[in-house]
This record gives structure tokens, sequence and C-alpha cells, in this order.
């Protein structure tokens, strides 16, 4: 009696279903760790850019405030100004406004000696522990836009409004999340 072979289909072997199995475990994984890794690295360096965008608006407040109170305020405050924008990272907008709400020192010179209100009702409000009282902290689709108290022994003299590209976070996000998805790839 002839013995018959059993043929069986190597795609559907135990020991193909198992490795494919542990391939696609291993993918699964390797993916959610990247994506965790690129999550927590958006919202460590979107945090961080806000603490620089904070500390950067009161760095303005606490510079200007001795000028602010001088008798020829716009014209000592437009150098402060352009100093401030020249060294200040991503700031595209800088303006220093007196108690009475009238720019005195501006990143674009035809703002000066004008009222000056931000218009901050379509942006995105942030809450944030690290603001003080009067701080405001939003965000739109391209910038933070901080904003601060001028104060002199607790007293309001004006405010600072400064926005800040957010075009470090998106650069250092594209490069982050290139990095982490070289990786895993290799993983």
């Amino acid at each position: 009696m002839a013995s018959r072979e059993l043929k069986i289909n190597p795609l559907f072997s135990l020991k193909t279903q198992l490795c494919l199995g542990a391939i696609v475990l291993l993918t699964v994984t390797v993916a959610a760790i990247g994506y965790l890794l690129i999550d927590q690295q958006r919202r460590t360096l979107r945090h961080g850019l806000m603490e620089t965008v904070i500390a950067q608006g009161r760095s303005a407040s606490s510079g200007s405030e001795n000028v602010l109170q001088s008798g020829k305020a716009e014209s000592k405050l437009s150098p402060f100004v352009k100093h401030f924008l020249a060294n200040g990272g991503h700031i595209t907008s800088l303006a220093i406004i007196d108690a009475d709400g009238i720019a005195r020192g501006h990143s674009e010179p035809q703002y000066v000696s004008k009222p000056f209100e931000p218009d901050l009702s379509s942006l995105e409000p942030i809450s944030m522990d690290d603001l003080r009282d009067g701080e405001t902290l939003h965000q739109s689709d391209d910038a933070f836009h901080f904003y601060t108290p001028i104060q002199n022994h607790g007293e309001i003299i004006g405010h600072v409004s400064l926005s800040y590209s957010k075009r470090e976070l998106k650069d250092s996000m594209h490069r982050a999340f290139t990095t982490t998805l070289i990786v895993s790839a290799i993983a």
C-alpha cells in the first residue's frame, strides 16, 4: 500500500502563522511606542516654548519699566524694541503700552503713539500654572501671544504684548517626528 503524503501549504503552517503574528505584534508595539514618544516630545517642546514666550515677555516688561516712566519713552523704547526683536529669537511682534493704552514702543513704527488694544478674541486661551496675575497666554495656528503687565512698586504702569512664532516648535516637532520614525522603522 502506498502511503499518502499529506502536504501542508506553507502559508498556513503553524510556524508561519506564529511568525506572522509575532511580526504584527512587534510592528504594533513599535508603532505604539513611537506614537507615545512623539506625543511626549510634542508636549515637552510645546511647554518649553511657552515658558520661553513667558520669560521673553516678562523680560521685556522689566526692561521697559524705567523707560516707560521717563519723559521721552517713545524715543528710548524704539531702540529697546529693535534690540529685543533682534535678540529675541522668533518674536514676531512686540508692543509696549502705557497705562492709558497708548503704544509707546512697537515693532511696527506706524503704531507708536496710537491707542493699542490687542485683539485676543479669535485666539485660543492657554491656561498655565506659570502665569501670574494679569498675564494671559493665547495661541493661533502660527504664534503664541503673551500679554503681561508692567509694574512699578505693585502699580500697573503699562503692558507688554508679545507674539512669538510657532515656527521653532514646528521645526523641532518635524525633526523629532523624523528621528522617531526612522528609529521605529529600524526597530
